[in-house]
């Protein structure tokens, strides 16, 4: 069978529980050999390459790693959609000469998106929206106020403001929805392959953990 999309998933799951050996093939490595290949006779060239032993057969997981695998590679999609979502507010803080994402190391953090909130909310004042700076902070208060000084009539504009509000409310709303594996790995209990429940257990931590840090 070769790989194509995720469209071999199911067929070679049905196969593997019906008691069958399937060999996965990479598509790679089939164009790497010369030879006729259409849609037509592609199984028959597939066969025929692999029983000469010109193939050779990719490695599956098994079920319980691929089920960890899903929920793992899913929660990184949503890590990277969260953080585009935080360079479009650092893009619009630049267009709108405010400088905060220089003074403060994470602009997704309590500080950053209460001062983020406060300025969709209207607050212009530097020294206010300084004050919400929380005490962990390296930066002091007066460098993120001088931050927070530039041209707020000229440069500050609704369609800006939209931007910054619709990225910030993405930016908060992805880690809520970040799968967590406790509920959603299976039990140690049911996988009988001490290697297989390693890297279960590995992969969970992990996912424990960054879900932690997020």
């Amino acid at each position: 069978m070769e790989s194509t999309g995720v469209f071999w998933i199911p067929l070679f799951q049905i196969l593997e529980d019906r008691g069958f050996r399937v060999c996965l093939v990479n598509a790679r490595h089939v164009k790497n050999v010369p030879g006729r290949k259409t849609d037509v006779s592609d199984c028959q060239w597939l066969q025929y390459l692999h029983s000469v032993g010109l193939l050779r057969a990719s490695h599956r997981p098994a079920q319980t790693i691929c089920a960890v695998r899903s929920i793992w590679r899913h929660r990184e999609s949503l890590v990277q959609m969260a953080a585009a979502h935080i360079q479009h507010m650092q893009k619009a803080l630049d267009q709108m000469n405010l400088q905060l994402h220089h003074v403060i190391s994470d602009i997704s953090g309590t500080t950053g998106l209460s001062i983020i909130d406060a300025i969709l909310d209207g607050e212009r004042n530097p020294e206010t929206l300084a004050a919400l700076r929380d005490p962990r902070i390296v930066a002091s208060r007066e460098t993120i106020a001088r931050a927070l000084v530039g041209e707020p009539t000229a440069s500050i504009n609704n369609g800006l403001l939209l931007v910054t509000s619709r990225s910030s409310d993405n930016c908060e709303f992805f880690p809520t929805i970040l799968p967590t594996t406790r509920s959603l790995c299976p039990s140690p209990k049911t996988i009988t392959n001490p290697g297989a429940m390693n890297q279960v257990s590995i992969c969970a931590r992990n996912c424990i953990a960054s879900s932690a840090l997020t």
